[in-house]
């Protein structure tokens, strides 16, 4: 079995977890299943990809919080949980097709609105994480 089959059999098993507890499912992309409940989503990893995504993620959000990215990007508030699932707020993307010239420069234009203010809610490929915190996160830098 593949390294990446076996986060993918783990990782489903969460997502059953998750389902059990009142979430549904919202969507899968290449790296995430997504499951929402009230106010939050949990981005649970289905390969590598997918945690270390989460892990990037949470690191920008720490590092910029609600200022914006060096490319004036805002993130939607997220932290990683223990076992390297994402907990994120869950954002409005009614935005009656009014968004920031910067939507565009965000992954499939994920961008929607928390507090009154647009925010990327899917950005690991978007921003810039600093070595350190690349390190400090996975380790094998």
């Amino acid at each position: 079995m593949s390294w990446n089959s076996t986060i993918e059999k783990i990782y489903n098993r969460y997502g059953e977890t998750l389902i059990s507890k009142g979430f549904i499912r919202l969507d899968c992309g290449a790296y995430r299943m997504v499951y929402q409940r009230k106010g939050i989503v949990i981005k649970v990893p289905i390969n590598e990809d997918g945690i270390f995504d989460n892990m990037i993620e949470d690191a920008a959000w720490h590092i910029h919080k609600s200022k914006p990215t060096r490319d004036g990007y805002y993130l939607a508030p997220c932290r990683i949980l223990r076992n390297k699932c994402l907990m994120m707020v869950t954002v409005d993307v009614e935005s009656n097709g009014e968004l920031p010239d910067w939507a565009s420069d965000i992954d499939g234009c994920q961008v929607g609105i928390y507090k009154n203010e647009f925010v990327a809610y899917d950005y690991a490929i978007n921003v810039e994480v600093p070595r350190y915190l690349v390190q400090k996160y996975i380790g094998y830098f």
